[in-house]
């Protein structure tokens, strides 16, 4: 289109809002409304009355040709059919399954009509208002929203007039733009390659020369019809809400105020509230300044920034297309917060502990000319807490655990050098970008505060078992997320989020200090507690607390309950945390001797860790669940491979958790390896694993166990029988003296003694299964595989007496 062209009303300025489909807008018709039954055209059969708006009558129809339901639009307030005509060729252009699909046009006793694609399933915003969203559904519907604005762009349309109201849900959940009523052919439109041709902010209309005109106020309702103004060239249309600057001061538009306008409506739906103040003059200040208001629901700060850029006052500042912008807000979906894993039970127990740390803003931020200096009165660095000195004391603290404690002492040296690094980078680089706000730079220090309290803590462990040591190296929060805008979340929590946070904690808590009991009452009393109507985080995170606790009791059934409940409801509100809750439930269902729902939970975190840049320890227990899963189902080739996998990422890693993954998959390897008819390379392995849980647990740990049944089990195959009986009389010494009496490790040491034992006196095995099959029985049940399998033995063993 020439530069001094006029700029050409669409057809959707004369058809007024399809988004009366969703808001049944009413408002008196030009004419009596015509009865169901009523034939438009040749083949559109009246049904009823969807709406009334400013332009006309909105009708349900079928038409009767393709047998279809329609919207039909009728009584198009005078307008010119040729025209209509004319600009149905440019709205076909918008043949895209996010936009509302215009399928014919006519005319009606002397007035035109449109027929148009019927959504049933409202507007976005009344789905808003309906329940609140997780952040993450309600970007995947703009996501979808922007899609078809961006083929709008792209055929050469501006819709101008880009809300929630405007954008519809179908009744298959797809979402379509609607009410390209004010759309206009672009000027200086951004090309497909991105390019923008001219920056329009001083520029002409209509090729004449022209100053702002006075916008209406911005307390304007947002559905008030400025359609009558159409028909002014240049006239300010829209609604004053959601436009650009620009657009209120009636300049030339692009791509660019759809793309303002597309920002203003995210941000009100993920953050809660409205970006920008609502009296004009304090609204204009505010955008020209760039002062966004504080969210009031919790919302990653990587999904806002992108939002910052497209609200700003100047075009060209803006993104020079949606598809960047909407390239931008997908990527910031997928969430990368770590995943520590830890130990717990008897050997074989993976516990995939939630340690996710959600930084949280109470304030609103100052308008200020410079921002707050985050890092005024933070240590430098973290020298009082950590060095050569308190570094020897950790060691000496704990005499019966040196190699735990120097293992905790090396984690200590990884986070206390990161720390150092996240606080440089916030107070240095972070401070003075544009991207750092003062509510985030709050953020980060509250961050890096707590992180040096909970290295503190972790300095001052003194006589802890070596399991409590080896917990907190798997379970520490790592300071790099406080320098990452990405990483932090800004909102306000409710107070039940609040609490079910420190419930979590203290839970994690109990576990790292292996007190049972006391983190089992302490899960219990946070699920009685927990109010009705608490929201989807505070209820995840709460049942999270007892799956931990559930874990922690060799609880399998227990777990899966509590697991389950908490992916579903965090899946509702973070997919990050649902990550984790997701590879917890793999391994417990894997346990559990269920590995078909074990490899569902497999693919569920799979999915999950798709979104996720994850540390080089997690990939390599991603492996392990899976190696556990593949045994579970019989496929001992399959369970190998991914423990080599795992091996050769966690023995390229030389971070401290990396090392205790790799022990973890040897561990499962040994087993995989007698499973596959390898005895001589299992019992290698097993004997191996053997010394490293040795030097680093101690000689009479309860972490041993499973793996002397490794050691004594190959050596029975192999035909070693005195030095069988001596390793599996141990493993039950240490069952003995430090599981419960009820535990299932117990039944099973108890068990593979017998075994043992009736290669030489089948008399004196008979009591020892009798005694495991009891145990069995009262935990697992008498009519599980273990009960079944472990009654096969003892008669056998009877008929061999």
């Amino acid at each position: 289109m020439a530069a001094d062209e006029p700029l050409r009303t669409s057809i959707a300025a004369e058809l007024g809002s399809v988004a009366d489909l969703a808001r049944a807008l009413v408002a008196p018709a030009r004419r009596p409304l015509l009865p169901p039954g009523t034939i438009v055209g040749a083949h559109f059969e009246l049904e009823g009355v969807l709406g009334q708006g400013g332009m006309g009558v909105v009708y349900r129809a079928r038409d009767r040709r393709l047998d279809r339901r329609v919207a039909l639009k009728l009584d198009l307030r005078g307008a010119d059919l040729a025209r209509v005509q004319r600009e149905a060729t440019a709205l076909a252009r918008l043949a895209h399954p996010n936009v509302v699909t215009l399928h014919e046009i006519g005319a009606h006793d002397g007035a035109a009509f449109v027929a148009m694609e019927l959504c049933g399933g409202g507007s976005v915003r009344s789905w808003l208002a309906a329940q609140p969203r997780p952040w993450r559904a309600i970007l995947d519907v703009f996501l979808a929203a922007g899609r078809g604005l961006a083929a709008a762009h792209a055929a050469g349309l501006v819709h101008r007039d880009v809300k929630p109201d405007n954008l519809l849900l179908g009744d298959d959940g797809r979402v379509r733009v609607a009410d390209f009523g004010l759309a206009r052919d672009a000027v200086g439109l951004t090309s497909p390659g991105g390019a923008v041709p001219a920056d329009p902010e001083a520029t002409t209309v209509d090729g004449r020369a022209r100053g702002p005109v006075a916008p209406p106020s911005a307390d304007a309702p947002d559905d008030a019809s400025v359609s009558d103004r159409l028909t002014q060239t240049g006239a300010m249309v829209g609604t004053p809400r959601y436009m650009a600057p620009e657009q209120l001061a009636g300049g030339v538009l692009d791509a660019r105020v759809d793309q303002f306008a597309f920002a203003v409506a995210l941000y009100e739906a993920l953050a809660g509230v409205d970006p920008f103040p609502a009296a004009l003059d304090a609204r204009m200040a505010a955008i020209a300044a760039g002062h966004l208001a504080a969210p009031v629901r919790p919302v990653p700060r990587r999904v806002l920034a992108p939002l910052t850029r497209a609200l700003a006052v100047s075009p060209s500042a803006r993104w020079p297309a949606l598809d960047p912008l909407l390239a931008r807000l997908a990527a910031a979906a997928r969430p990368r917060w770590p995943w520590p894993v830890a130990a717990a039970g008897a050997g074989v127990a993976l516990a995939l502990t939630f340690a996710l740390s959600r930084a949280t803003a109470h304030e609103a931020p100052r308008q200020m000319a410079q921002p707050p200096r985050p890092c005024a009165g933070l240590p430098l660095d973290l020298d009082a807490s950590w060095g050569p000195a308190p570094r020897a004391a950790l060691i000496a603290g704990n005499p019966a655990a040196p190699a735990a404690a120097t293992l905790l002492a090396d984690q200590l040296d990884t986070l206390t050098d990161e720390w150092r690094t996240a606080r440089r980078r916030l107070c240095v680089e972070l401070t003075a970008s544009s991207s750092w706000s003062p509510l985030l730079g709050q953020a980060g220090r509250r961050c890096l505060e707590s992180r040096a309290v909970e290295l503190e803590r972790m300095v001052g462990l003194r006589g802890q078992a070596p399991g409590a040591l080896t917990a907190r190296v798997q379970v520490a929060y790592y300071p790099s997320t406080c320098a990452d805008p990405a990483e932090l979340v800004i909102g306000v929590p409710t107070a039940a989020e609040t609490q079910a946070e420190r419930d979590l904690a203290a839970v994690i808590e109990e576990v790292k200090l292996g007190r049972r009991d006391v983190a089992t009452s302490r899960a219990a009393a946070a699920l009685a507690a927990l109010p009705a109507d608490a929201s989807q985080m505070a209820r995840g995170l709460t049942e999270l607390a007892a799956g931990n606790a559930a874990l922690f009791n060799d609880d399998n059934d227990g777990a899966e309950v509590h697991l389950r409940a908490a992916f579903f409801a965090l899946r509702a509100a973070s997919s990050s945390e649902a990550f984790e809750v997701a590879g917890k439930l793999t391994d417990a269902l894997a346990r559990n001797g269920k590995a078909e729902l074990a490899a569902e939970w497999l693919g569920n975190a799979r999915a999950e860790a798709g979104r996720l840049t994850l540390h080089d320890a997690n990939r390599a227990l991603l492996e392990l669940l899976a190696a556990r899963v593949a045994s579970g189902r019989g496929d001992v080739t399959e369970a190998l491979a991914a423990s080599v996998r795992g091996l050769a990422i966690a023995d390229a890693c030389h971070l401290p958790a990396c090392s205790l993954a790799a022990l973890a998959l040897r561990s499962s390897q040994a087993i995989y390896l007698a499973d596959a008819g390898q005895l001589a390379e299992s019992l290698a392995v097993a004997r191996r694993v053997v010394d490293a849980q040795e030097e680093l647990y101690g000689a009479a740990a309860p972490e041993l166990i499973s793996d002397l049944f490794s050691v004594g089990l190959a050596e029975l195959d192999l035909g070693q029988l005195d030095a069988s009986l001596v390793t599996l009389g141990r493993a039950r010494a240490i069952a003995d003296a430090r599981l419960h009496p009820d535990s299932p490790t117990r039944a099973f040491a108890l068990w593979n003694q017998a075994l043992a034992l009736g290669r030489r006196d089948p008399r004196a095995a008979r009591p020892l299964f009798d005694q495991a099959l009891a145990i069995i029985e009262r935990t697992l049940g008498p009519a599980s595989s273990d009960a079944r399998d472990l009654r096969a033995d003892r008669t056998r063993w009877s008929r061999a007496r």
